[in-house]
């Protein structure tokens, strides 16, 4: 193999998806998996997983659900949850919203829910 002498430097860009999977008490917490229980559940639209600051175990789950019509109880989705993952995987926070924010590519804005989780924790005393 020649060489010409010629070095091909390049620089990767990541932005977003590196912060995917969270640390929740030691266990590593892949977000996707959460989110297949979730949405496999019959009254779900749509559902995002994010890690949000937790002083007892580094990071939590916060569950941002978005229902194909009422709400159904967070009690009832947390047992469809237990019966389906780890306890570590158990989403500690259930939220429900009328529409998850996309951005323009289609994908769940989830920046955006951790921020808005961050900033809603912050204003309880």
């Amino acid at each position: 193999m020649a060489t010409t002498g010629w070095a091909t430097l390049s620089a990767t860009v990541i932005c977003g998806r590196t912060k995917e999977i969270y640390i929740s008490g030691g266990e590593n917490v892949y977000p996707g998996e959460i989110e297949a229980v979730i949405g496999a559940h019959p009254a779900v639209a749509d559902a995002a997983v994010v890690g949000v600051p937790d002083q007892r175990s580094g990071e939590s789950s916060l569950a941002v659900v978005q229902c194909v019509s009422d709400p159904a109880a967070p009690a009832e989705d947390i047992v469809f949850c237990r019966q389906r993952l780890a306890g570590f995987q158990i989403p500690c926070w259930v939220v429900f919203l009328d529409q998850l924010p996309h951005l323009a590519t289609g994908m769940i804005d989830k920046q955006w829910l951790a921020q808005m989780a961050v900033r809603q924790d912050e204003a309880v005393p």
